[in-house]
Order: C-alpha cells, then sequence, then structure tokens
C-alpha cells in the first residue's frame, strides 16, 4: 500500500470522498449509519461545520478512510463523539488505527474532556482498535438500530477520558 497521509479534510479532496463514498461495499454499509454516508452529507464535510474531520490520503490523491469528531451541546459539550470509516482495500493495514488515534488527538486539542465511540457489537475490529487506545466499554444497546436488511442489531458504546474525570 502507497504511503497514507492524515490530512484535515478540505475542498479540494471532494471527488476523491465522494469517490470514497461510492466505494463502501453494501456488506460495509449495514455497519454505518446512513445519514454518515449520504451524498448530501459529502458535500457539507468540506465546508466549515462544527465536526472536524480528517481523512486518510494515498500518494494518488485518493481517500483511504475519514475520522469525525463531534462535539457535544449543552450540557455534553465537553464530550465528543468520534466516527471511523475505512476503505475496505485499506483495512489491516493500521489506516484505521491511524484514524483512531488521530481522532483522539483532535479531540484533545479541541479541549474535549470525554469521548466516546459506537460501533455495531458484530464489529469486534473496530471495537478492538479503540480499547487497545485506551477506551472502555461503557454500554451495549440491544436492538438498537436495524441494518439495511432490517434485522435489529446491537451497539457497543466505548469511552475514554481525555483528561482525568471530576
Amino acid at each position: 500500500m502507497p504511503a497514507v497521509r492524515i490530512e484535515p479534510l478540505a475542498a479540494d479532496h471532494r471527488n476523491a470522498l465522494a469517490a470514497f463514498v461510492e466505494s463502501i461495499s453494501e456488506q460495509d454499509r449495514v455497519f454505518v449509519d446512513r445519514t454518515l454516508i449520504s451524498q448530501v452529507k459529502v458535500a457539507g464535510w468540506t465546508q466549515a461545520v462544527p465536526e472536524r474531520r480528517l481523512v486518510a490520503v494515498d500518494d494518488d490523491g485518493s481517500v483511504g478512510g475519514l475520522v469525525t469528531v463531534s462535539r457535544g451541546v449543552g450540557w455534553s459539550a465537553h464530550t465528543a463523539d468520534v466516527r471511523v470509516l475505512v476503505r475496505s482495500s485499506h483495512r489491516g493495514r493500521g489506516v484505521g488505527r491511524a484514524l483512531a488515534e488521530a481522532g483522539v488527538e483532535l479531540a484533545a486539542s479541541m479541549g474535549i474532556e470525554k469521548l466516546t465511540v459506537e460501533t455495531m457489537a458484530a464489529n469486534a475490529g473496530g471495537q478492538a482498535t479503540f480499547l487497545s487506545l485506551g477506551f472502555q466499554v461503557e454500554a451495549t444497546m440491544q436492538g438498537q438500530v436495524r441494518d439495511d436488511t432490517g434485522h435489529l442489531q446491537d451497539i457497543v458504546i466505548l469511552s475514554r477520558w481525555l483528561t482525568p474525570s471530576s
């Protein structure tokens, strides 16, 4: 695999990002929040928004993955959610881990105190990555989402304090 750079998402990534979203297999879409990958959202990702996004970019300019950090609001403003999406051809090569690490660093730079990630219970690889970065399982919500086939799936919520908890 060519070298991958982790960099802030910018307008010049728009076409590569759209191609990345198109490359997500139907099997993988089962594990992804549909609104996260809608084309309407993709267009907005390259504009100023409260969420912060980083992309893994190959030497050829293609996008191999994405991490999003979304700050909580109101009484949850000290928290943020992180989401990582990796192109299937880039899995098992450290891209997801690099994006997850970059997401943690980004959250810390934003002054976030507590970071959470939600994943389907069936996504053992994603959970293992975040557990290895110091996240802990905080909850399992049974039957929380329906996948694209209509089946109920459990969601696992993992969290990590980035500052000592009060």
